[in-house]
């Protein structure tokens, strides 16, 4: 009998904390399960983009530069502005200028780009669905030395991938 009651207050705080223990891994599972679940859709998202570029020109000036890029994923790109687009490149004088451009919502302006074209645009309009190929306009200032060849732009989707294209 007298160990009856040593054991029995053991084993009750054995339970205790077994519950205690059992109760915080709850709360931390249903803590993290959204942001866990968040960064599968992510990876999903990023495993399923997939840019290909089909054309890309500069135009005799040297301000213009027009590229094509046809989404052969099965993530569609909702909203294209999302996307950020860098150019580096040299210009007539020499100066090398690398840069951020802005996407311009309106008609396009000295160093902003703008989507002229979804080509194939059926299912979502405005949204560069699967098979769809959009064709991007970006105005340089001061323009692009068109003898030197060492220059190119990057584009990076919503979902964080990015396209180096050297035009």
């Amino acid at each position: 009998m007298e160990q009856t009651i040593p054991s029995l207050i053991l084993a009750a705080a054995m339970i205790m904390t077994s519950l205690v223990v059992a109760g915080a891994a709850r709360t931390y599972w249903s803590s993290t399960a959204p942001s866990l679940k968040e960064a599968v859709a992510t990876a999903e998202q990023r495993l399923g983009t997939e840019l290909s570029v089909t054309d890309k020109s500069l135009n005799a000036g040297g301000d213009r530069v027009t590229v094509t890029l046809e989404n052969r994923g099965r993530t569609p790109i909702a909203d294209p502005r999302l996307m950020d687009l860098m150019v580096s490149y040299t210009d007539q004088a020499g100066q090398r200028h690398s840069s951020w451009y802005p996407y311009a919502d309106g008609p396009l302006q000295q160093n902003t780009w703008t989507i002229t074209a979804i080509q194939g645009d059926r299912r979502n309009p405005g949204m560069v669905d699967p098979g769809e190929t959009m064709v991007l306009e970006v105005w340089l200032d001061p323009p692009v030395d068109t003898a030197n060849t060492d220059r190119w732009l990057v584009v990076s989707t919503p979902s964080g991938l990015s396209y180096t294209v050297y035009f």
